[in-house]
């Protein structure tokens, strides 16, 4: 239905390919980029720039754009149905369109203009040469090719006119479940559990049946291909079935730029034990305005377990994924998940009594009426020795064995395959067991880790309390050395303590204040050292930010601080632009030159921004995710080199290319004022490459015979200054 809603009049008509070269993409409209959707497709250019680039129908030029970044050169062409065709990283610009350029850069005195036109001024012909493909902007050689809707909202090209040859279904990689909430639990955790997949007869399987209680949502790892090149590409429609009944789809054919940076609410990037990478939700998260999908009203897409009308009773179910591509290749994944509530082991105590070892436990179980206890022995948590094997009821349960040293375990099996279990070690050695806390920030609760260096002697209690609350929780353990337990956050708690009952181990304060969409909101830890400022409906739901010091590895260019903080939950997004401020040490000789910095990846750190406040001492910047922040000093200006024509050259050409490298692995170059090249002491109009590094310019005019001298300037984007003169001779 949402296709033919937004189909447009005479999108079905196929259109002429703008480059005389095969039909061939490297990216498709949807696909996932740092910041938002990518609203085009990529035509591949071969590696090479200066292809022709020709009208594929009759319109005028509606704007014009050059810019050392995004879209680099790019044009805008109005077609008579409305519709608005865009061609981005352009080589350069058919003669009348450059001569306008030109005048305006001239006018100016920059690269970056901004031109819009009526229709008339510039109308263009079916056929005709409009520009040359090239690499400017981001990315490498290719054509971006964007269809908008007469409202500038992007459409997928596909759909429009501009058809690949494709035989290819999709491949789907792997499947995610994501559990949503304290309740919620997959594979027995609150993590997010991917499951690779097999291709069969019947489409792609995983041999693995994941237990799942509370609510959770389906995550799909997945690309497309077409015929003519091996990129992967997205695809273009997604459905979850579930027992064969219709759950919720989402067709990639329509995504308004003013939601585009929701990307990070219909895509999620996940991590676990054997993968990660960016997965397809098949959900609506709260905030989410997106309009591709198809759900019932008031419907959200996350799957709920449990005995009411709707949700997934008790047993076994099957998921399926279809994906699609426009050429209407398909393919399908099947996931089964068996909904259990997990046995549940408290009180487990040994008590020792001459020859008897007397053993006693509390064992619930909510949707099971019968399960199987195992009483177990182990000289090395290894191999396991059973002593006891029965079946039980849930409630309290009691063992006299006889006594033997060594580490013990009572594990609880229900009928759907469930599973919990506790130890107890009676070596005295475990007694000094060494202890560490740890947690992870969901948006309403925490996950307490703890971990030991040996087995220990008894279960662990968690002690915790706030302004409200006072009490202990038992953990659920999760390894031999290994607890976990999920403790909500409380909005008028005040500061939360978390501690062991009975053990020496450190303890852990969390702070839970609530950062709510309505209300613009700070937050602050240690004293102001971290600071977090929320503009009112910037959330897109109510959560409890967190933040933990770490010391922030080295980085190329970069000089430590020493000051970082990592805040969550990790990779949290947000409808608006939030500030994040941290503060530097008095000790800091230049603070001019510090800097906020994201990490991105391993050793990967980004410029976030250098708003200083002397006063509180704090750098901050502006960001939309939560993510790992530090400050770095940058103190080395940018390097130029490479000048061409080079000191002393003499050469023919009366108007010659001036070009040099500049290159800077800190800050980075962040604007065009920020780079000057001068010819004989007068400013031209140079175009900066910042994926090549390079700085380039030719004169309006030819040059007189004799010598000329040329000079670049450059600052980064923390003040930085570097300079390179050159003189050359015009024979």
């Amino acid at each position: 239905m949402l296709l033919l809603l937004t189909v447009q009049a005479g999108a079905q008509t196929e259109l002429p390919w703008p480059l005389d070269l095969d039909r061939a993409l490297s990216s498709t409209f949807g696909e996932t980029r740092p910041a938002a959707f990518h609203a085009g497709i990529d035509l591949k250019t071969q590696g090479k720039t200066g292809f022709a680039i020709h009208a594929p129908a009759a319109g005028y030029i509606l704007r014009v754009r050059t810019s050392p970044w995004g879209y680099g050169r790019s044009l805008y062409e109005k077609l008579a149905d409305g519709r608005i065709l865009v061609y981005g990283h352009l080589q350069g610009f058919a003669p009348p369109i450059a001569a306008r350029v030109a005048k305006a850069q001239h006018a100016k005195q920059a690269y970056t203009v901004d031109l819009e036109f009526q229709p008339g001024e510039l109308p263009i012909a079916q056929g005709q040469l409009i520009a040359w493909s090239g690499d400017s902007g981001i990315g490498p050689p290719h054509l971006h090719l964007e269809v908008r809707d007469a409202d500038n909202i992007p459409l997928n090209p596909l759909l429009q006119g501009f058809r690949v040859a494709d035989t290819r279904p999709p491949v789907i990689e792997r499947l995610a479940l994501v559990p949503m909430g304290l309740e919620s639990l997959v594979g027995g955790g609150h993590q997010p559990v991917g499951v690779p997949l097999k291709d069969g007869v019947d489409g792609y399987q995983s041999a693995d049946t994941l237990l799942v209680s509370g609510r959770f949502g389906v995550s799909a790892q997945l690309y497309d291909q077409a015929d003519a090149a091996a990129n992967q590409l997205a695809p273009y429609r997604l459905r979850l079935e579930v027992d064969g009944r219709p759950q919720v789809s989402s067709t990639y054919a329509r995504v308004s730029y003013t939601d585009g940076h929701q990307v990070f609410l219909d895509r999620s990037r996940l991590s676990f034990p054997g993968g990660s990478g960016v997965f397809f939700n098949l959900f609506r998260l709260p905030g989410n305005r997106l309009e591709f999908y198809d759900l019932p009203p008031g419907a959200d897409g996350l799957l709920s377990c449990g005995l009411a009308a709707g949700q997934l009773r008790h047993g076994l179910h099957t998921l399926v994924l279809v994906a699609e591509d426009v050429a209407g290749n398909n393919s399908r994944a099947r996931l089964q998940v068996l909904v259990d509530e997990l046995p549940r082991i408290t009180a487990f105590q040994l008590r020792p009594a001459g020859k008897t070892l007397r053993v006693q436990a509390q064992i619930d179980d909510p949707d099971s009426e019968v399960l199987e206890l195992e009483l177990a022995r182990s000289a090395d948590g290894q191999v396991w020795q059973p002593e006891e094997i029965t079946q039980a009821v849930p409630g309290p349960c009691a063992w006299q064995v006889p006594l033997r040293p060594g580490l013990w375990r009572l594990r609880a099996r229900d009928e759907a395959g469930g599973e919990a279990f506790a130890t107890c070690n009676l070596d005295p050695a475990a007694v000094g067991a060494s202890l560490s806390l740890q947690h992870q920030a969901f948006a309403d609760f925490a996950e307490v880790q703890l971990t030991s260096d040996r087995p220990l002697d008894t279960p662990p209690l968690l002690a915790f309390a706030d302004d409200q609350r006072r009490d202990t929780l038992a953990l659920r353990q999760t390894g031999l050395q290994e607890y976990r337990v999920g403790l909500p956050f409380n909005p008028s708690g005040g500061p939360l303590t978390i501690q062991l009952a009975s053990r020496a181990a450190p303890s852990l304060t969390l702070l839970q204040q609530e950062v709510v969409p309505a209300q613009e909101t700070q937050v602050l830890w240690e004293e102001g050292d971290a600071r977090l400022r929320f503009p009112a409906n910037s959330a897109y739901a109510p959560f409890f930010p967190q933040a933990r010091r770490f010391t922030p590895p080295p980085a190329t260019g970069l000089e430590s601080t020493g000051v970082g903080y990592a805040f969550s939950p990790e990779g949290l997004s947000f409808d608006q632009q939030v500030e994040v401020g941290l503060r530097y040490g008095s000790e800091v000789a230049q603070p001019e030159k510090l800097a906020l910095y994201q990490q991105l990846g391993e050793g990967e750190w980004s410029f976030a921004g250098n708003q200083l406040d002397p006063n509180t001492r704090l750098v901050s910047g502006k960001v939309r995710r939560l993510l790992r922040f530090a400050l770095f000093s940058d103190t080395q200006p940018p390097v130029i080199s490479a000048l061409q024509p080079a000191a002393g050259a003499t050469v023919e050409e009366r108007q010659p290319l001036l070009r040099a490298r500049v290159d800077d692995i800190g800050s980075g170059i962040g604007r065009e004022e920020d780079l000057t090249l001068r010819l004989d002491g007068k400013k031209l109009i140079a175009e900066y490459d910042p994926e090549a590094g390079t700085l380039s310019a030719q004169p309006e005019a030819p040059l007189k015979p004799g010598r000329h001298q040329w000079e670049v300037e450059v600052r980064d984007q923390s003040g930085n200054q570097a300079a390179a003169r050159a003189s050359f001779r015009i024979r």
